[in-house]
């Protein structure tokens, strides 16, 4: 059953229809035709490369990651909102389709993560920039409705690698007293940051994670990516009432 949003979660929704519907698609959760982690392109497979290879480390991962949309480089319009929001001179609309979108997932669909957690209380976090940007953290601070449950976390690592190590990663430790933090990032690429980060997360006390992404990166050179993007994205559209981690009807 589709859960009553609010007011205010509505008019998120309607307007980012209005102005960025026309290029916005929902992620996609099919068995064996997306990964059950992350709902990229896959065939015939429960999981898709990256995620299989994340998994077969042996760290405590994310308990559920959900996506809004998908986001295809170099050049569709969602890709760029993704990638230019936090430029110092971002494109016209960009930042307001990106706030728009943060504000869908964490306003409309926070919830959403706790139910699945089973916990009555949720921290959140945010996937710091190897680079020092802060724009992502401002706007999720921006949109925060208890500021007091920020879990910190620090970027402590090498800028340049993509590897999934937790100890790149430094949370305050004594600040992690919730059962469930909601991990907060812009993108899923490889995942391998965000996975770092909730795994950190876990060493430092928190029993679930959940991460929330923007948008699933969809590399159209992967031929399971480019099939997709060919025959399933044109006749998507974006229906800002799915929920990121079913990708249907909200828990």
């Amino acid at each position: 059953m589709t859960r009553q949003m609010s007011p205010e979660v509505e008019a998120i929704g309607r307007s980012l229809e209005a102005e960025a519907g026309t290029y916005l698609r929902n992620t996609v959760r099919e068995p064996n035709a997306t990964c059950s982690v992350c709902a990229a392109p896959v065939d015939g497979y429960p999981h898709c490369v990256q995620c299989n290879k994340h998994a077969q480390t042996g760290l405590a991962l994310a308990d559920r990651v959900g996506s809004l949309i998908y986001a295809v480089e170099p050049d569709s319009q969602a890709y760029q909102v993704v990638r230019s929001y936090k430029a110092e001179r971002p494109g016209p609309s960009h930042q307001q389709v990106m706030l728009g979108l943060l504000a869908l997932g964490l306003k409309g669909h926070f919830v959403c993560a706790a139910r699945l957690s089973g916990f009555d209380h949720s921290g959140w976090a945010v996937v710091p920039s190897t680079r020092g940007r802060t724009k992502l953290g401002d706007m999720v601070r921006s949109l925060a409705h208890r500021g007091d449950a920020e879990v910190p976390v620090a970027f402590v690592g090498d800028a340049s690698s993509r590897e999934l190590r937790p100890r790149d990663w430094s949370v305050t430790a004594d600040v992690v007293v919730l059962d469930h933090v909601v991990l907060v990032d812009d993108s899923w690429v490889t995942g391998a940051h965000a996975q770092a980060v909730a795994a950190a997360l876990k060493s430092a006390g928190a029993h679930q994670v959940s991460i929330f992404t923007v948008a699933r990166v969809l590399r159209p050179d992967w031929s399971a990516n480019a099939k997709f993007i060919r025959e399933r994205l044109p006749g998507m559209s974006f229906d800002w009432r799915r929920c990121p981690w079913t990708a249907a009807d909200c828990p």
